[in-house]
């Protein structure tokens, strides 16, 4: 060091930002939940005869499986398609890709993030608003919610006496039926701009401000479910959607030789979807095979046979998401930076 310079101070190693602390502290949680129903798994059933149910799979279901699947991903690009109606225009295969790069995302990553993935795609791609892509996912939700009702209750009719937890089910879907209703009270009484309520003057300055900005997109996020004509065809489309899963399921349930009557099918649907809905594990591993099993207990199905089918439906599919979303970013040009972008790329954005 020359003499009479000034002492240079040792730079502070970087600290993690809290985003990147919060996922590490999920991943160190989901990981330890997996463990948790693995070692539940091995200690409840016999994995080896788990281990020999796959030498008997009929691997010819498989690809029927699968092309039901797509089929399935085609008619939600419609149906989302129709709820950006008033959001913005893409076109269909950039939205079939992109709902494909969302379940990738969902496949390996925790809580749900592959909608985060799809924003930011849609937004940095075909510059669609933000908060019009979330509210428009809030319109889907409020769909999905009452078609979950409805299924519930055929699961229900379906399964006759089955011993299932029937009190708490239909308190479920009253819930969910009540909070469907609340949504659409209030997209049907929200207005084009934002409202001059106390609640919301009395918001920070900042986020009074940011709302203000975004609402007239939340609010046209919002169109589909303010449009009887188009409300009825997307409800329509959500009830061959779930008729697709549960085809899904029939055809991984005769892929592992269960014999169940359809309602079994149906009930595994419905369990499934609120499992991946609510996941509390990354790809909802353990969660997604233990709901399967609770379900399949119901009509007697041994636990080897049931693990197994939860298993191989879960992987099969999870592999084959991760696949078709990994060609789907390269068909798309979707480059990570894509999705973790915060500004939008597209020569035409709109403001977000």
């Amino acid at each position: 060091m020359t003499t009479g310079s000034v002492p240079e101070t040792p730079t502070p190693p970087s600290q993690p930002s809290l985003a990147r602390r919060l996922l590490t502290h999920s991943w160190v949680a989901q990981l330890a939940l997996v463990i948790g129903f693995i070692a539940l798994a091995a200690w409840q059933i016999d994995l080896g005869q788990v281990a020999h149910a796959f030498t008997h799979v009929k691997y010819g279901w498989m690809p029927i499986a699968l092309g039901v699947y797509i089929a399935g991903r085609l008619l939600h690009a419609w149906e989302w398609q129709l709820v950006l109606t008033k959001v913005g225009q893409a076109p269909f295969f950039g939205l079939f890709g992109v709902l494909l790069v969302g379940t990738l995302v969902n496949a390996v990553l925790p809580a749900n993030l592959g909608d985060v993935a799809k924003v930011q795609v849609m937004a940095n791609r075909y510059g669609i608003s933000r908060a019009g892509l979330i509210a428009g996912r809030g319109a889907e939700s409020v769909v999905n919610g009452l078609m979950f009702v409805i299924f519930v209750v055929v699961s229900l009719f379906l399964a006759g006496d089955r011993g299932a937890p029937q009190a708490a089910i239909w308190a479920m879907a009253a819930l969910v039926t009540v909070i469907c209703a609340a949504a659409i009270f209030v997209s049907l009484r929200m207005p084009g701009t934002m409202p001059s309520w106390r609640v919301l003057n009395r918001l920070p300055s900042g986020l009074h401000q940011g709302l203000t900005e975004h609402w007239p997109r939340l609010h046209d996020g919002f169109e589909a479910i303010r449009r009887p004509r188009l409300l009825l065809i997307l409800l329509l489309l959500n009830v061959a959607g779930w008729v697709v899963d549960i085809a899904i399921e029939y055809a991984y349930g005769h892929a592992f030789n269960l014999d169940v009557p359809l309602g079994a099918y149906v009930s595994v649907t419905v369990a499934l979807s609120l499992i991946t809905t609510f996941p509390i594990t990354f790809g909802n591993v353990g969660s997604w095979e233990f709901g399967v099993l609770g379900v399949l207990a119901l009509y007697d199905v041994p636990s080897d046979q049931a693990l197994a089918y939860a298993v191989g439906a879960h992987v099969f599919m999870t592999v084959f998401n991760i696949a078709v979303g990994l060609l789907a970013m390269l068909l798309l040009g979707v480059k990570l930076r894509d999705i973790l972008a915060l500004r939008s790329t597209a020569h035409n954005a709109a403001t977000s």
